[in-house]
């Protein structure tokens, strides 16, 4: 029951921490670039963009792989297969090889186009979305906690747009 409980608790806490994540990730490098050439900017965050990409799609495939996981053995220890406790830790990198959509010019998006309809982001403000959802994913699936990587990379969006849309 416990689980269950913190999946539940975690599809309303993972927007508002991305949020917060994006907010403090995005005032951090905006405030660290203040003095740097709009031009500057954007050609460093188009090549950061492919790395937290990366970051971001690692965070995916290994919170994305705790979910199945935890069907299969779901199901595994209803049958009595696993006796009568288990444990399993699982990753996958398998999104970060795949990856390549996600460093659009217009900003984040997952593989349903999240973000795309919310607002347009500069690259540097991409850039700031997806570290702050890969950190949260890190942190989630480090804690075990099966997060929406949905409404994570929404919130972080939303937090780390400067552009007042």
């Amino acid at each position: 029951m416990g689980g269950i409980l913190k999946t539940v608790a975690f599809i309303f806490i993972s927007p508002v921490a991305g949020l917060l994540l994006g907010l403090v990730v995005g005032t951090g490098v905006y405030w660290l670039f203040r003095n740097s050439s709009p031009f500057g900017v954007d050609h460093i965050f188009r090549k950061g963009q492919l790395v937290s990409a990366a970051l971001y799609s690692l965070g995916h495939g290994g919170n994305d792989a705790q979910k199945t996981m935890g069907i299969i053995a779901s199901l595994l220890f209803s049958a009595g297969v696993l006796g009568p406790s288990f444990t399993f830790r699982c990753g996958s990198f398998s999104r970060a090889m795949g990856r390549s959509r996600s460093a659009r010019c217009a900003g984040v998006a997952d593989r349903e186009n999240d973000g795309q309809r919310v607002t347009k982001l500069k690259p540097v403000d991409g850039f700031c979305a997806e570290t702050s959802a890969a950190v949260m994913l890190f942190v989630s699936t480090g804690l075990g906690i099966p997060v929406s990587t949905t409404h994570t990379i929404t919130g972080a969006i939303m937090g780390s747009d400067r552009s007042g849309a």
